[in-house]
């Protein structure tokens, strides 16, 4: 079990090649390597809360709101 954030989850999802999963709570957003569930970044300047996130079909770019 994985338990790196102690704040609700507001979005997961997997990447378009299954390689990557991101991971949205309040203000942050959290970037697993599946194979091991590495935890490869957190990302923590975004300005209000991670509601969504869209991965690039090749899997290389992520996009949230």
């Amino acid at each position: 079990m994985i338990s790196d954030r102690k704040n609700c989850i507001n979005d997961i999802k997997f990447s378009p090649n299954g390689s990557l999963l991101a991971v949205a709570d309040d203000v942050s957003l959290d970037i697993y390597k599946v194979e091991g569930w590495k935890r490869l970044a957190v990302i923590k300047k975004h300005s209000g809360q991670v509601t969504h996130i869209d991965w690039s079909l090749d899997s290389t770019m992520i996009q949230t709101n």
